[in-house]
């Protein structure tokens, strides 16, 4: 979703030369679970449509989230190709592949015991995007959990974290399922306790920086 405060980072990343598309999806108080997902899909979708006016190289998407939105660029770049969650949104002759993901504290795992272990009210915010608790929806839970989508296809991603490990929960997992594939994988952590931190310095500019220097390594092999 974008941010009024999110500008500073997306110039930063565009004056490096990469082409950023902020993407809108629908929120828990427009749509449950999996709308989001179609959303953005037919975001990019619309980008390969779109890439020759753009100057986007549609070979080489990334995707990238904070928080919500980095579990989200999880679960988008982890299921390609699976019809389930394509929707039918918009420019359906292309593609919805991604090529890199980016994750910025977003939840890897909602099933993993530092996630499972919180005290969530009925009215949590992930309760009622995914339509219940995980003891009323397991199914539902573990289906928009993105590690269960990983396979040995999976592209390359980027994690930076910041001090708070609830947000990391099942990284540790698909990190070492990841290895086990040969896809490269690459963590930075900043010792903060600030959920937030790709929007203040002095946080933005070493985020940009893993951001832009992962995809140049991920890019250009």
């Amino acid at each position: 979703m974008f941010h009024r405060l999110h500008p500073p980072k997306i110039q930063k990343l565009a004056a490096k030369g990469i082409v950023t598309v902020c993407v809108e999806y629908q929120l828990l108080q427009e749509a449950k679970y999996p709308a989001a997902v179609f959303n953005i899909k037919s975001a990019v979708r619309w980008m390969r449509a779109n890439a020759d006016k753009y100057g986007i190289d549609p070979d080489k998407i990334a995707i990238s989230g904070c928080s919500a939105g980095g579990q989200l660029a999880l679960l988008v770049g982890l299921t390609n190709g699976v019809e389930a969650k394509e929707g039918n949104q918009g420019d359906l002759g292309f593609s919805s592949s991604i090529q890199a993901i980016v994750d910025l504290d977003g939840v890897v795992d909602f099933m993993a015991p530092l996630s499972l272990n919180l005290n969530r009210k009925a009215d949590s915010p992930d309760v009622q995007w995914l339509g219940g608790t995980f003891y009323e929806k397991p199914e539902i839970w573990k289906d928009a959990s993105p590690i269960f989508w990983a396979n040995e296809k999976s592209c390359p991603i980027l994690f930076v974290n910041s001090g708070f490990p609830r947000f990391h929960a099942g990284q540790d997992e698909l990190i070492g399922m990841m290895k086990d594939w040969k896809i490269y994988t690459e963590v930075h952590k900043f010792d903060i306790q600030l959920h937030t931190f790709w929007l203040f310095n002095p946080w933005i500019d070493p985020t940009v920086n893993y951001i832009n220097d992962f995809l140049i390594k991920v890019f250009n092999k």
